[in-house]
Order: structure tokens, then sequence, then C-alpha cells
């Protein structure tokens, strides 16, 4: 048989002819080219699911861009078989052969990860390097701790943020809450100004903070919210 349907473009309808006439025979050619034509549509799939999980291009994104893009991945599946696969031809061609009769189960299978499928550069797709094993270590609990302990460092001794041109009330709410703010940034690691500019933000710069009954301070300079699950005191 010639395999003539798999190495042309994947859009050519010719192919999926060319493999019908041949399915016919029940030749080990014919399961060979029909498992390798499963195997491509099969990773046609794993790719289109790749495409889906990122996220996409939204000025140059549309359905004339979709269509060609849908193309060009299905030529892709279709080189990568061609490359090699990931062994699932294999093991559906030797499935096809048990039920035709003429298997040769004595030889084990050797499946491939789908790092090793025949993918060229231009596949945006990238196997598990050194790379990711640095990143899964530095999600490990206490390696954020250098950082954290340097940018509090840098703020234990750092007197609060003047402007000579702020108003009187915006100087008097950055010295009122710059000490807890150094505390919080010791605890957290977040730099002390960040902290001071979103009380700022949601309390108007003290102006809008929230007050219990008797006019108390409420300790809530980010004015968050109590959900149904809150069992603690709170104010309006």
């Amino acid at each position: 048989m010639e395999n003539s349907g798999l190495t042309t473009l994947a859009a050519d309808v010719r192919g999926l002819d060319v493999l019908r006439k041949a399915s016919r025979d029940n030749s080990p050619e014919a399961l060979k080219a029909a498992a390798k034509q499963f195997e491509a549509m099969f990773l046609q799939v794993v790719i289109k699911s790749m495409r889906e999980a990122s996220p996409g291009d939204e000025l140059f994104g549309g359905q004339e861009s979709k269509m060609y893009q849908d193309m060009l991945d299905q030529q892709w599946a279709q080189v990568m078989t061609e490359g090699g696969g990931t062994g699932l031809a294999r093991v559906m061609e030797r499935q096809l052969a048990a039920n035709a009769g003429s298997a040769d189960t004595s030889k084990p299978i050797d499946l491939k990860p789908l790092s090793d499928a025949g993918l060229f550069s231009g596949l945006p797709f990238q196997p598990p390097t050194a790379r990711n094993a640095a990143f899964r270590q530095s999600l490990q609990p206490g390696a954020a701790e250098p950082v954290a302990s340097a940018i509090a460092g840098l703020a234990a001794d750092q007197p609060p943020p003047t402007s000579a041109g702020a108003p009187a009330h915006a100087r008097a709410f950055v010295e009122r809450v710059w000490p807890a703010a150094l505390s919080a940034s010791r605890a957290t690691g977040i730099p002390a100004q960040f902290l001071v500019a979103q009380a700022a933000l949601e309390t108007g710069w003290g102006r809008a903070e929230l007050t219990a009954a008797d006019g108390s301070s409420s300790n809530n300079l980010f004015n968050i919210k109590a959900g149904s699950s809150w069992q603690g005191q709170t104010v309006s």
C-alpha cells in the first residue's frame, strides 16, 4: 500500500480515500496507516486542549485566525505522528492486528512521552525540565523567607514618608499608621509603603475609617467585609 495518505497535507481529503480503500485489503500496511491516523487525531485533540487552556490573542484573534490555527494544529499532529509519535499508533496497530488474527504479541510495546513525539522547535510546548523543578522548589514552605526578611529589614528603621505638599490630615494619617505598617511589613514581607497606601485608599486618609458604636477605632483599615462564616465582632 502507498502511504501517501499520511504524508500529504492533513486537510487533503484524498488521504482518507486512500485509507478507506486500503482497509478493504486488511493488510498490515493498512492497519499501520489506520493506527497512525487515529494517533494523529488524538494528538490534534491534545493540541486543541492546550490551546483552549492558554489565553487567546484578543487583539489579533478572530474566527479566521482560529480556522487557520486549527488547520496548522492538524498538520502539526500529522507531522508528530510521522516523526515517531507517542507509541499510541503501535498499540492500536497491535490491537487491530490481534482482532484480525495476525498479531505478534511476544514483543512489548515501548510507549513514549508526548515530549518525544517528534515535536519541532516551532510548537509552543515545553516538556518538564529542571526549570520546573526549581519552580516547585520555590513553592516549598520557607522558600520566601529570605526575600521577606530582606524587605522587612529595609523598612525596619525607615521613617514615615513625608511630603511638604501633602495635606495635614494625610500626613497625620501616615504618622499614625506607620508603626503598625512596619510591624506588618516585618511579618509579611510586604513593603510598609504599600500597606499605608492601601489603607489610605480604603479609608480616605482615615476620614472614612470604620468605627465602633462608642466611636473607637475598628482597626479595619482595609475595610474588609465580614462574611457569613465570621463569628467575631463587627461594625457598620
